[in-house]
């Protein structure tokens, strides 16, 4: 649901509403550093007093080439990268040109999400057809992929999100992933990790399939790279197969200078700031919160989740849809962005910028309990 708030400014991990009220922002993260880094800030209005846009189709720019180095390097990896507007462009074009383009099968995961275009959105609807098969994550998804490749001379085209944050914050199981690792090492499958919600540095580490020891072929990016600006990104790993030419552009803001110089300032305030070593550090701590706080609380089933991505599943029988809702209104009443995720909205999900403090984290906690216990009464 839309969060029924004007929302006209941002200070570190607050949003300023248009009366003034501020509210601490946990229903989304793509703003990584906060509301307000200067740093970044600063790169923006340079770059826009020099030039704010030159098609890349006729020249280069360092800032972009220089940008997805640096994206290779966190991974470890050679290979090559394409810039796009946005994560679900880096999606789509991954899915139409390593898949369709080339006759391969595409394989997406249910409950998964990766955008809403062409083969993005039918994966997210979970909508079978010639070019696209959705598994479940479990062993009748392996079957089903097994098969897949009795009929297949070319390997398959398979799109993931480690942590499936619409389908309600939920990890994928450690044996399916070992499966599809293991079909990325025998060439049987090209394995896209879809990183756009999750990184960089939202699970502790600067990349979700670091987190979850698998060795994806390619990776998609969005505009968290960019401070929020229109950016996406696709990086592809040579060790395994894959190349694609340095620095290319699939659409005409693919790679603009304004967010590219974003991009850059975004990097070095991530490092000069120790931002993810500080998510990691406070994981422990904020299980044990969500655990203390939230899981005696009638109406609270469980808390899952990883590094600044957690859920709060809820317990359909007590709240209602409308309840659920409720639950979201409450909670700006009481200072609080958060959003439901889930197939029947019924999780809360609680992802604030990476520069939130533990206190934030206490501060949003107490909140959501305060709320759920009082309507409880009610």
């Amino acid at each position: 649901m839309a969060i029924p708030v004007n929302i006209v400014s941002g200070e570190e991990v607050y949003l300023i509403d248009s009366s003034g009220r501020k509210l601490l922002s946990f229903a989304e993260s793509i703003n990584i550093l906060g509301y307000s880094n200067r740093e970044v800030k600063n790169a923006i209005e340079s770059q826009v007093e020099k030039l704010i846009h030159y098609t890349n189709e006729l020249s280069i720019f360092n800032e972009c080439v220089a940008l997805g180095k640096r994206y290779l390097k966190e991974a470890n990896i050679e290979g090559g990268f394409i810039f796009t507007s946005s994560g679900s462009e880096a999606n789509e074009y991954s899915l139409a040109e390593l898949g369709a383009r080339r006759k391969r099968k595409i394989v997406g995961v249910k409950g998964a999400y990766h955008g809403q275009l062409y083969l993005t959105g039918a994966i997210t609807r979970g909508k079978q057809s010639r070019l696209v098969t959705i598994v479940s994550p479990d062993s009748r998804g392996i079957e089903t992929i097994e098969k897949l490749l009795t009929t297949s001379s070319i390997p398959l085209v398979i799109i993931i999100e480690p942590l499936m944050i619409h389908a309600g914050i939920r990890s994928l199981p450690r044996d399916f992933l070992l499966f599809l690792n293991k079909l990325s090492i025998n060439k049987q499958a090209i394995i896209i990790s879809d990183e756009v919600y999750l990184s960089p540095g939202k699970t502790g580490f600067f990349y979700s399939f670091q987190a979850f020891g698998i060795n994806p072929d390619l990776f998609t990016l969005g505009k968290s790279i960019g401070g929020g600006l229109p950016l996406g990104l696709i990086a592809f790993n040579n060790a395994n197969r894959i190349e694609s030419p340095l620095g290319i552009t699939t659409t005409s803001q693919g790679g603009n200078r304004v967010s590219c110089v974003a991009g850059l300032a975004l990097l070095e305030e991530l490092h000069k700031k120790n931002v993810i070593e500080n998510v990691r550090k406070n994981e422990e701590k904020i299980t044990k919160l969500l655990r203390d706080e939230l899981l005696g609380i009638k109406g609270v089933i469980e808390t899952r989740g990883i590094g600044y991505i957690r859920g709060v599943q809820l317990d359909t029988s007590i709240f209602r849809r409308r309840w659920r809702t409720k639950i979201i209104l409450e909670s700006i009443k009481n200072g609080l962005l958060i959003s439901l995720m889930g197939k029947d909205d019924d999780v809360i999900r609680l992802a604030p910028p990476l520069v939130a403090t533990f206190e934030d984290w206490q501060k949003a906690v107490l909140i959501i309990k305060k709320v759920i216990k009082d309507m409880l009464v009610s």
